[in-house]
């Protein structure tokens, strides 16, 4: 068994064990939740950012940087000390105007920075937590939303720093053979991803008895760890797939956990858990749109209509499986083209990318699970060796499974 493959089998086995040992269907998330769509009770139907489609934060589309700019220095223990910090002013209800210069002061340029470096029509991180302190400080929304909006956008804005660091800044240092500088770069991801990170992809592992943060740990950082010491951009390529895909599973389970847990929230905490919902979907939105469009945006605009009982459990189950399911078939099919054109170097990231988007599958497929994840990991070795018939065949295999949920 090659590196590649040993990394997955980690990831897929700890998966089926876990999906085995548990029914996985339930759905309520152990922290409370809420959308920036949705005013406080008490606000005014006109002040409300679900009132009007085209005021919310999340409709605008990035701008796309052609070229990137430079990466800002980053010190990354700062930032996640500040993190810590503001995010305990906002559960204390501190003064808003404080909580906002906090921002302002320790973060914006930042979340500034790496919006200019996601893809047209993303929704952008800043604009939406500047979008609630200001309705907050405007009496629009409530202390409970800024809270929310605060802690989850800025998890939001980690998660792709984190990518940024990875994929952008190590990965091409490493093409240059500058091993010490992608080595330390990818140290401030790891040290970015263990402070911020790492708890949140835990309380998901909690709730769903998965096991995200034990293969992150145990595969995923130490396998892209040791593609930098020898040197080996091809494989840190597909390795960083896997940490990527499996931060992409944490942010849709907790979506789900929302969609499920909506119809039971009281009244007075539905401004807040709908906030919540809304900002632990907008990190995964631009993903999930590729795999279905109309899906995608059921999700968000289900959160972000600021009406709780537009959030149905079986409608937000639907759309998410529908949409991991057609990221799985774009990257089966591209790998398999790939392959076919001899571009073996892409045929194996785009293969990952199809493991990955299957693992996070895990708790909709439940004890089927461990069919699938076997299919997925034969899938995978086959591309890596280069077996066009074999991967066709586990690749049908998959997407017969899938097509039953």
């Amino acid at each position: 068994m090659n590196k590649i493959s040993a990394s997955l089998a980690v990831v897929l086995i700890a998966a089926t064990l876990s999906a085995c040992g548990s029914k996985n269907n339930e759905a309520a998330s152990s922290a409370p939740a809420a959308s920036p769509a949705s005013a406080s009770a008490s606000s005014s139907p006109a002040a409300s950012p679900s009132a009007s489609p085209s005021a919310s934060p999340s409709a605008s589309p990035a701008e796309s940087a052609s070229p990137s700019p430079a990466p800002l220095a980053l010190d990354v223990p700062k930032l996640t000390a500040d993190y810590k910090a503001i995010v305990e002013m906002a559960e204390d209800k501190k003064d808003l105007k404080t909580i906002q210069q906090t921002y302002q002061q320790n973060f914006q340029t930042y979340v500034k920075a790496i919006d200019a470096t996601l893809k047209e029509g993303s929704p952008l991180i800043d604009e939406n937590i500047s979008f609630v302190l200001d309705h907050a400080i405007a009496g629009d929304m409530n202390a409970d939303q800024v809270a929310e909006a605060v802690e989850k956008g800025l998890i939001w804005y980690f998660y792709f720093q984190v990518k940024d660091l990875v994929n952008k800044q190590a990965g091409p240092a490493l093409k240059d053979g500058d091993t010490a500088k992608a080595s330390a770069l990818l140290e401030q991801a790891v040290q970015a991803y263990k402070g911020v990170l790492e708890p949140f992809v835990e309380k998901r592992d909690n709730k769903f008895k998965t096991t995200m943060k034990d293969s992150i740990a145990s595969a995923v950082i130490p396998a892209l760890q040791a593609d930098v010491k020898a040197g080996n951009y091809a494989d840190f390529n597909v390795h960083r797939q896997m940490l990527d895909k499996t931060l992409i599973k944490a942010f849709t389970l907790a979506t789900y956990a929302y969609g499920e847990k909506m119809p039971k929230v009281e009244k007075a905490e539905q401004a807040k858990e709908m906030t919540e919902g809304y900002f632990l979907f907008l990190p995964v939105y631009a993903y999930l749109k590729g795999g279905s469009e109309a899906d995608a945006n059921a999700v968000k605009e289900a959160f972000g209509s600021g009406d709780a009982s537009k959030v149905v459990p079986a409608k937000i189950k639907a759309s998410l499986i529908a949409a991991l399911t057609g990221k799985v078939k774009e990257y089966l099919e591209e790998s398999q083209q790939e392959l076919k054109d001899g571009k073996k170097d892409d045929s194996r990231v785009h293969a990952m990318e199809a493991a990955m988007f299957v693992s996070a599958h895990e708790v909709f497929l439940g004890s089927g699970y461990a069919s699938v994840s076997s299919a997925s990991e034969a899938y995978v070795k086959a591309i890596d060796e280069g077996n066009a018939d074999e991967a066709k065949k586990q690749a049908d295999a998959i997407l017969a499974a899938l097509s039953k949920l």
